[in-house]
């Protein structure tokens, strides 16, 4: 046997109206009744059937009920309008963007909850789109963290960089942070905060950067070193100040509560 595709899935939710609204409005699914008046939300090939909980039409999932669902979706509408779209509909996004494995590329992908508390997906496939890997490290002090701005430029960065051939994560971060801020980081103390995936802030339309975001304790006195001309601590009304990604970073950070 071979499978092909994902023909249709059923959703059980608490108000069929409710629902229909929500993935009509918000995601642009075409609602289409079958069989005895029942609904379904066509994308694509695919199509959502949906059953309302405690009527389900039989046989139905074992332990089907309302919230229960992951799910993912894919779209070509960019990211920015993607947000602007959830922004302006009141859809809270809980996650994102941030870089994830789909089932054929690499997605950049934000996270967002349905009237049910259905944890849903919304991705752009990468795969085609070139993509810079980079190290950030994460330093908040008294509701600031701090960025930097090279010399020559006007907009701040995270401090961090590029892996070396042959480096791990914690190898080139340490060495970054040391080349840029003189500091040395406590590997011990080296945790992973998150990744985070945006247009790359002075190339052309399409290229992303992706970055991988740790936290740490360091040893020694901070002060500006290479090619970094300033250090600066910045709180959540500085954003604008920031590369397109630590802009993500930064509304990251504020929602969990940590950036004033």
């Amino acid at each position: 046997m071979k499978i092909s595709h994902l023909d249709h899935l059923v959703l059980t939710v608490s108000d069929i109206d409710r629902t229909i609204d929500f993935y009509t409005r918000v995601l642009g699914m075409e609602l289409i009744t079958f069989g005895a008046e029942r609904k379904a939300l066509r994308f694509g090939n695919q199509k959502i059937n949906l059953h309302e909980a405690g009527k389900e039409v039989k046989p139905n999932a074992l332990n089907a009920k309302p919230g229960s669902a992951d799910l993912c979706f894919l779209t070509t509408m960019e990211m920015d309008l993607i947000i602007a779209r959830l922004n302006n509909s009141k859809v809270e996004i809980i996650q994102g963007p941030v870089s994830r494995s789909g089932a054929t590329s690499e997605l950049l992908s934000i996270y967002f909850r349905d009237p049910d508390q259905n944890l849903i997906e919304l991705s752009n496939p990468i795969k085609t789109q070139k993509v810079i890997d980079k190290l950030a490290y994460i330093l908040i002090k008294d509701g600031q963290v701090l960025v930097t701005k090279s010399k020559g430029k006007d907009t701040y960065y995270l401090p961090g960089g590029k892996r070396d051939p042959g480096e791990n994560d914690a190898e080139a971060l340490i060495r970054e942070i040391e080349e840029e801020l003189s500091v040395a980081l406590l590997p011990q103390t080296i945790k992973y905060l998150g990744t985070f995936s945006a247009q790359a802030h002075g190339h052309s339309k399409g290229v992303l950067v992706k970055m991988t975001c740790y936290e740490a304790e360091y040893e020694g006195v901070l002060k500006a070193a290479s090619e970094i001309e300033e250090l600066r601590w910045l709180n959540y009304t500085g954003i604008e100040l920031v590369s397109y990604v630590d802009k993500i970073i930064f509304d990251y950070l504020k929602n969990e509560g940590r950036l004033l």
